[in-house]
């Protein structure tokens, strides 16, 4: 005979869940969403301050090296801002995101790469090794993201995020 102030097993609500708790990804696919709003952050740590201090410069800036690094430097902050949408995604699980996210991040690369090229012709790359350190983040980032098994993790969350439900 079952106690009516003691609900039963089956009394549950079931919820839908939306985002997967940190604990359900594997230690690569982990890692590879953590870096995903790492170089996020790295694009807007690194660009944003320089750019809005060569906007203050900028009738003063005649080169065309500082020119187009200053145009790497606008796009820099836009890219790290997909970055972290896109990382947001991959925790959410919305499907066809690692795609999305590969191209923004090899993105990064090249525009980290213009930094790196430029800035070595400059003589400035060794004052600022961390544009090596944040090229570095993102190439690593791209590998991750096309392993078999992050892909595999990836999508095999992305594909049953709203047919899962979560128990309460």
């Amino acid at each position: 005979m079952a106690d009516p102030f003691i609900p039963e097993d089956d009394s549950y609500e079931s919820r839908p869940q939306y985002a997967s708790p940190l604990m359900n990804f594997d230690s690569s696919t982990l890692f590879a969403l953590l870096l995903q709003f790492v170089v996020g952050i790295a694009a807007l740590y690194y660009a944003l301050p320089s750019f809005f201090t060569g906007l203050l410069f900028l009738s003063l800036i005649t080169d065309l090296s500082t020119q187009i690094f200053m145009l790497v430097w606008g796009i820099l902050p836009i890219v790290g801002i997909v970055q972290i949408y896109f990382g947001y995604h991959l925790y959410k699980k919305k499907p066809k995101t690692i795609g999305k996210a590969i191209i923004t991040n090899i993105f990064a690369i090249l525009l980290f790469g213009i930094a790196i090229v430029i800035s070595a012709f400059e003589g400035l790359l060794i004052p600022y090794p961390e544009v090596i350190l944040y090229f570095g983040m993102n190439f690593l980032l791209v590998i991750l993201l096309n392993m078999a098994s992050v892909r595999t993790q990836f999508e095999s969350l992305s594909g049953s995020y709203q047919s899962e439900s979560y128990q309460y």
